[in-house]
């Protein structure tokens, strides 16, 4: 609804309970970050200045670089969590095609990229499904499929599809 210091009050709670490089707490601030940007200059002068304020002290509630433009702030998560785990890695994905919509082959990369070694049918299933919602393109949906089937031969999700 664009109640940016509710957001933000929001994001210093989820900050303090959320362990260090949470992918749904990245993809929310990214939004947030998103978002700012694009209603900076509507903002009262009050309420820009607490929110550079809290951004510029972020560190202190545990998320440095708020400070940054969402696709700094992206690129390093990217660095620091993308291939921590394939859920992280997705989420940088899925912000990154959030910024800037051509760049969803590289997304995938991101997400291809991710050893599926330890990973869950759940969290492989739900990482399927967010790649065809934020837009990755159906080949390499294909491909993390095709991977997920070596891991889980007996998902309907993971088969391939016969047109009859």
């Amino acid at each position: 609804k664009g109640r940016l210091l509710k957001v933000l009050q929001a994001i210093k709670r989820a900050a303090k309970i959320a362990p260090k490089g949470h992918p749904g707490l990245h993809r929310g601030i990214v939004r947030f970050l998103m978002q700012l940007k694009q209603k900076k200059s509507e903002l009262h002068a009050l309420v820009g200045q607490v929110l550079d304020s809290e951004l510029n002290q972020s560190e202190k509630w545990g998320l440095p670089g708020l400070n940054q433009s969402a696709q700094q702030y992206n690129d390093e998560y990217l660095k620091q969590f993308g291939v921590a785990s394939i859920s992280s890695a997705m989420a940088a994905a899925g912000s990154l095609i959030e910024l800037d919509r051509s760049q969803a082959n590289r997304a995938a990369d991101f997400v291809l990229g991710v050893e599926l070694g330890s990973v869950s049918l759940k969290e492989c299933s739900e990482v399927y499904n967010s790649m065809k919602e934020v837009g990755i393109p159906e080949d390499k949906c294909e491909v993390f499929a095709a991977r997920a089937r070596v891991k889980f031969p007996l998902a309907a999700l993971f088969q391939k599809r016969t047109v009859s």
